[in-house]
């Protein structure tokens, strides 16, 4: 690797975003730099896709808040970042925004940027929401750069006094990196393969969320929702997939008895494109969302979607055109956009196509990539 190549630094504390999103991101930054990415451990499985020059860095990075290992992590990215003395920080999520940016202003590093990706304090109150918020605007304070993926989370933070106009930008139309589309895409065999597998009729509609199973993603408004419908219908399905972080799934056990076995429970998987491909609409009933990228990940699929109204998904949605939205925690609502959904094939379809063609125009991941390749060049 030539000696002049600058040396960059990726911090994040989520091993999923590097598995799901950033490496293709990596491997082209790679070509220009030489690049470091600093994370928490449980990574071997990312190595093992890594084929390119990559210095991995293992600390103990924390998602939650706690003060004692928060401290020692940051000290120890503060003498990572000396030691080698990177040209450029780019830190992603909360905690590695926060420690990230203190220790990169710390060593005065020339060009510090940051990704906003959604909000934690966005739906708290009282003290813990002006604590929470407080920290965001000291990390866009201390970095040089801040990216937003995408413009309504871009318009929300301004609106909040947390970035500015100035200081701020969205790279293209939005989301970390668009769509891998050698992966996500139509596929009606291994379509029809899962749905045998479920035992699921051609006439079955099949909803499905994809992503972590928690309070704030709008899981009990799901549940809710759907049981609702599945009274009203009896042949919708629902599938939920992803890793359970607050017991959902025992607080969801209400609606089997009264339904039968119409609602599935998925753990975590590697491979979501089988069960979205499988599925006739994909829900996002979050309360606070960046983006929203399994939406555009499900129309690669020609797969609609229905979505809180909130910003992240507003971007990721295109109302009554690639799918429909309802008020954040409003079951009654998402009872009702489910159930136009599932009433009309013609609709679903539709609808699904012009998913499938605005993903193709506006968030092909090479695109993405480039865009913040290019971001990189125009400022290190």
């Amino acid at each position: 690797m030539p000696a002049n190549k600058k040396s960059v630094a990726i911090i994040v504390t989520s091993v999923l975003m590097v598995k799901f999103f950033l490496i293709p991101h990596l491997k082209a930054l790679s070509q220009k730099y030489k690049v470091t990415l600093i994370l928490k451990n449980d990574y071997p499985e990312i190595l093992r896709r890594i084929d390119f020059p990559l210095k991995v860095i293992v600390i103990p990075l924390e998602r939650k808040i706690n003060v004692f290992k928060d401290i020692y992590a940051l000290i120890l990215l503060v003498h990572l970042i000396w030691k080698h003395n990177f040209d450029l920080v780019h830190t992603l999520t909360p905690k590695a925004g926060l420690l990230g940016a203190v220790a990169s202003w710390i060593n005065r590093v020339p060009v510090r940027i940051h990704t906003f990706q959604g909000e934690v304090w966005a739906n708290k109150k009282g003290l813990w929401r002006f604590i929470l918020k407080l920290l965001d605007k000291l990390v866009a304070n201390l970095v040089t750069h801040i990216l937003v993926v995408s413009e309504s989370e871009r318009q929300y933070l301004i609106s909040e006094k947390i970035i500015t106009t100035h200081n701020s930008s969205v790279l293209g139309k939005g989301s970390i990196g668009g769509v891998d589309f050698s992966k996500f895409n139509i596929d009606p065999v291994k379509r029809l393969s899962v749905r045998t597998a479920m035992k699921l009729n051609e006439d079955d509609v099949l909803f499905v969320y994809v992503g972590r199973l928690n309070i704030d993603k709008g899981i009990l408004d799901l549940g809710k929702a759907f049981f609702l419908l599945a009274k009203e219908m009896p042949n919708v399905h629902l599938l939920i997939v992803g890793p359970d972080e607050e017991e959902i799934v025992a607080k969801l056990n209400y609606i089997q008895p009264v339904i039968g076995e119409r609602l599935y429970f998925h753990p975590y998987t590697s491979n979501p494109e089988l069960l979205m491909r499988a599925s006739d609409v994909l829900v996002l009933p979050s309360y606070r969302e960046g983006f929203g990228v399994v939406v555009i990940e499900a129309a690669a699929c020609c797969i609609p979607a229905i979505g809180s109204r909130i910003y992240g998904i507003i971007d990721a949605i295109e109302g009554d055109v690639t799918g429909k939205f309802f008020e954040k925690g409003d079951e009654l609502d998402l009872f009702n956009q489910m159930m136009k959904l599932a009433s009309s094939k013609k609709l679903r379809e539709r609808m699904g196509k012009k998913a499938y063609q605005r993903v193709r125009r506006d968030f092909v991941q090479e695109d993405l990539v480039k865009l913040l390749v290019d971001f990189y060049a125009k400022k290190i």
